[in-house]
């Protein structure tokens, strides 16, 4: 299986990578290398504490600053560059995506976002919200408020959750890729050759 990306081109990466992430995050990081579901959700609460941190650098402009996901993506160890495609693919880096059972809302705020998601939410319905369209079963188990994970440093941590969660079952492969997207091998398929061209896209602008 070919292997994602690694970390190391975060060294040489011409877009801004300083995001003051405090030394209280260290534990939290170590954590997310453990592979169980019930310790990433853990995971996950733990990391709430860490987003207002996060948050008060941001104003959430209509094009997503880079360091939305270097930030999150040092934390949990995983090539923010992969971060990025995986969000190109999931939301074309729209924050405030709303997917509802295969329809896509593009908000123009935060506020309308989440006035659409807690709509389809309260009717039971399939839905995906923010840059790494979380899913409504995520939202249900960790019990987060829906504008918190609209937040694009929450949403793109909280995607990284998962797919730290996916890379401890399969390695850091394209498989781990897929099985963020799907459990079904074709829909892996067809959203790793997705992300693999929106990943070489980001490479190609970066002129490696």
């Amino acid at each position: 299986m070919t292997q994602a990306p690694g970390t190391s081109r975060l060294r040489r990466a011409q877009i801004p990578l300083r995001t003051g992430l405090p030394r209280s995050s260290r534990p939290a990081c170590a954590k997310a290398r453990i592979p169980e579901v019930m310790q990433v959700n853990r995971l996950a609460k733990r990391l709430l504490a860490l987003f207002t941190l996060f948050a008060l650098v941001f104003l959430y402009p209509a094009t997503v600053r880079a360091d939305v996901f270097t930030g999150p993506a040092r934390l949990l160890g995983v090539d923010p560059y992969l971060a990025m495609a995986v969000a190109r693919v999931e939301s074309d880096w729209h924050p405030w995506c709303v997917n509802i059972e295969g329809k896509d809302y593009r908000a123009k705020s935060l506020a309308e976002a989440a006035t659409i998601a807690k709509r389809a939410f309260a009717l039971g319905k399939s839905l995906d919200v923010g840059l790494m369209q979380i899913n409504s079963y995520w939202l249900r188990k960790w019990q987060i408020p829906l504008e918190r994970v609209l937040d694009p440093v929450t949403n793109v941590t909280l995607g990284l959750c998962i797919l730290k969660y996916e890379m401890r079952r399969y390695g850091s492969t394209w498989k781990a890729v897929g099985a963020y997207h799907s459990k079904n091998p074709a829909r892996q398929k067809r959203y790793v050759q997705k992300v693999a061209r929106a990943l070489s896209g980001i490479h190609r602008s970066l002129g490696k």
